[in-house]
């Protein structure tokens, strides 16, 4: 299953419970730099999988994505979908950079999604 432009949480979270517990770089940032205070589960997909849970059914998955606030989460997602490992490394290291500077996981998360875009996400999923 790869992830669609026009997806919504119900079809996200599908796509998400085949994929791996953990991957490198989520792991890491979520170990070593910051790890949400509210996250649900031992790993990230167990967090993703509760996040897309708690949102409406039919919200565009594309929001949900640009509203996430939590590096790791989007890290993850990512490196799921087949996100080359350069741009998910140039990804966390901005975001790490930034929540070095600012102690703020949304400034963060935001160097992350600048990056990491949804479009990105998506187009690296269809290409796996």
């Amino acid at each position: 299953m790869n992830l669609e432009m026009d997806m919504n949480a119900v079809e996200m979270k599908t796509w998400a419970e085949t994929k791996k517990n953990n991957y490198p770089r989520s792991a890491y940032y979520d170990k070593n730099i910051w790890r949400s205070p509210n996250q649900s589960g031992s790993t990230e997909k167990e967090h993703c999988i509760a996040w897309l849970e708690a949102q409406e059914d039919n919200r565009p998955a594309k929001d949900i994505y640009n509203r996430l606030q939590c590096v790791a989460l989007v890290l993850w997602i990512a490196e799921a979908a087949g996100v080359d490992d350069e741009t998910v490394g140039a990804a966390s290291d901005a975001a790490e950079k930034i929540y070095t500077e600012k102690k703020s996981a949304n400034s963060a998360t935001a160097a992350a999604k600048d990056i990491i875009s949804w479009d990105m996400v998506v187009k690296a999923s269809q290409s796996e």
